[in-house]
């Protein structure tokens, strides 16, 4: 059994400081530049342990006036895509309970989420399939909005030949909040998940712990700062 080292609001969430930007693409090599830099954090196993090196996953952050940019490199030695069977909803486009059916890189993020317990989801698959979802945790089970429409721009590709996975994602600032966002406090996590389904390979930025509905946990989201 993993040890477990969960972070808890009462022991310094940990900070992810995103750099003001201008002119970046979410199609570009902004993003995959900005993940090999010294802004960028790295995920760990969803209990704190350090992840294996062939599961080595990063994540930078970026933002202009207009959105917020997210950017993930992570190293694989196999990759699960949904089947074809599993098909995009038509009229938005998203493929519905995706990380049941494939890989994916994840970001969580609202605005002061300790009190309101509400923040928006964001998934991204090898094959570029996503979702986004507005999820409300002042209820238990909590209520996920699938119908949202958050607007955002996901981009993924995979480096099969060097073993690794790049994706990207615009998400706009109106999806997140009617304020200026530099006045907001915002609490966020990163995640990947890879392998069996609730398995041991869950990675997070800041450490959930494993188990059931462990991303949600969001008494230990980190902090995320603009600058």
């Amino acid at each position: 059994m993993r040890r477990s080292s969960r972070n808890t609001l009462e022991s310094a969430p940990p900070i992810l400081r995103a750099r003001s930007v201008t002119g970046w693409t979410v199609d570009g090599s902004n993003l995959r530049e900005y993940c090999r830099s010294a802004d960028a954090a790295h995920l760990q196993i969803a209990d704190g342990t350090p992840t294996p090196a062939h599961l080595a996953t990063s994540v930078a952050v970026a933002w202009d006036p207009g959105a917020l940019f997210v950017g993930f490199e992570a190293s694989f030695t196999s990759l699960r895509s949904a089947p074809a069977s599993v098909l995009r909803d038509t009229e938005s486009g998203k493929t519905m309970r995706l990380w049941e059916h494939s890989d994916v890189l994840e970001v969580f993020i609202g605005e002061d989420v300790p009190h309101t317990k509400r923040y928006k989801e964001f998934e991204v698959a090898p094959d570029s399939r996503w979702i986004d979802i507005d999820v409300d945790h002042r209820t238990e089970p909590l209520d996920a909005d699938f119908g949202w429409r958050s607007g955002a721009r996901f981009f993924s590709h995979v480096d099969s030949h060097n073993g690794r996975w790049y994706a990207g994602l615009k998400i706009p600032w109106r999806a997140l909040t009617d304020a200026d966002p530099r006045g907001v406090s915002w609490w966020c996590n990163f995640y990947r998940a890879t392998g069996r389904f609730h398995g041991d390979e869950l990675f997070a930025w800041s450490s959930t712990g494993l188990g059931p509905g462990c991303f949600h946990r969001f008494e230990h989201f980190g902090r995320l700062e603009l600058r």
